[in-house]
């Protein structure tokens, strides 16, 4: 794993400057450990809703994370009403972010749908994975 991240860090001519850029990959890395991926299956692809954030909450709760308290989202465009981006949904706070969802790929995770982004939840005790 390591071998594949030092690559995709090559590959994109990373500088290892920007410590949140750092920070979010690690917390990538282990929602891929923890393999916890949650998506809302009823929802259209390409849209990150609020049922989403709801889901992520309930999904870290029952697999001992913790509490979901940031989630880290390259676009922050929600269903109808919310395009402008709040700063919280839920009680949970939201950061835009650059797309990981290439590092994740690269680092053997499959996607729902050929046009999903991947999403950082940020928990108490590690990381969860949503998809949208």
């Amino acid at each position: 794993m390591k071998k594949k991240l030092s690559k995709q860090f090559d590959e994109t001519t990373w500088g290892g400057n920007d410590l949140e850029e750092y920070w979010q990959l690690r917390m990538l890395l282990d929602g891929i450990y923890a393999n916890i991926v949650v998506y809302d299956s009823d929802e259209t692809k390409g849209n990150f809703t609020k049922r989403l954030v709801s889901l992520m909450k309930t999904i870290a709760l029952r697999n001992n994370v913790g509490a979901l308290e940031k989630i880290y989202t390259p676009a922050l465009e929600f269903e109808e009403g919310f395009i402008g981006g709040p700063t919280k949904c839920y009680g949970v706070e939201l950061i835009k972010s650059k797309d990981y969802t290439g590092y994740y790929v690269a680092l053997g995770g499959s996607l729902i749908h050929y046009k999903a982004t991947v999403i950082i939840g940020e928990c108490e005790n590690g990381a969860l994975l949503g998809m949208y």
